[in-house]
C-alpha cells in the first residue's frame, strides 16, 4: 500500500490515493470550512506511489486548482511514465506529456509554472536515483534538470526563496 498527498498553497485540502491492494480511488479531505472526506473518481490506470503537486494558476474566479500526478507503479510494481492532471473543478483527469525518466516514490514541486520532480526508486531494484526530471506547466514539455548529489528514494521537498530542499 501507499499513500501520497498534496497540500494546497492555504492548507485546506488534503489529497490521498490508495495503492493498488485498495479500490484505487482517490478521497479529499477538506479541512475548511469542514466538508470532512469525500470519495472522488478513480485515477485512471490504477497506479500508486504516484508523485502529487497542486498548482492553482489563479486565472479566473472559477480556477480551484490542478493536481498533477506524476510517475509512480502499476499493480504489477512496474515504474509508469504516467504524467496526468486532475481538475479540481469540474473532476475530470487528462494523460499530459510522460515523464521521460522513468520512478516511483517521488515528492514533485511546483516552483513557478515549472514542477520538479527529483529523486525518487527505479521499480525493479528499489534502487534510489538522482534524477531531476523538469516539467513545463505551459508547453507540455520535459527538460533534464541538474542532478541530485546523493540519490535518495523517499523524501520531502520544500522551497525556500529560490532554492529546492529535500
Amino acid at each position: 500500500q501507499s499513500l501520497s498527498a498534496a497540500v494546497n498553497g492555504s492548507p485546506n485540502t488534503i489529497i490521498s490515493s490508495e495503492g493498488p491492494s485498495q479500490n484505487n480511488y482517490h478521497s479529499v479531505l477538506s479541512l475548511f470550512p469542514n466538508f470532512g472526506w469525500q470519495n472522488k473518481a478513480a485515477l485512471p490506470g490504477g497506479r500508486w506511489a504516484t508523485g502529487p503537486v497542486f498548482s492553482k494558476n489563479c486565472i479566473a474566479g472559477t480556477d480551484t486548482g490542478f493536481i498533477y500526478l506524476i510517475a509512480g507503479y502499476d499493480a504489477s510494481f512496474a515504474n509508469t511514465a504516467l504524467n496526468t492532471v486532475y481538475n479540481t473543478a469540474t473532476g475530470d483527469y487528462r494523460d499530459l506529456a510522460p515523464i521521460p525518466d522513468v520512478r516511483g516514490q517521488v515528492a514533485p514541486i511546483k516552483v513557478g509554472q515549472k514542477i520538479y520532480v527529483i529523486g525518487g526508486y527505479v521499480a525493479v531494484s528499489f534502487s534510489p536515483v538522482g534524477t531531476n526530471s523538469v516539467y513545463d506547466i505551459a508547453s507540455n514539455t520535459w527538460t533534464t534538470g541538474f542532478p541530485m548529489l546523493v540519490p535518495v528514494g523517499v523524501y520531502a521537498s520544500a522551497v525556500y526563496k529560490v532554492s529546492l530542499f529535500y
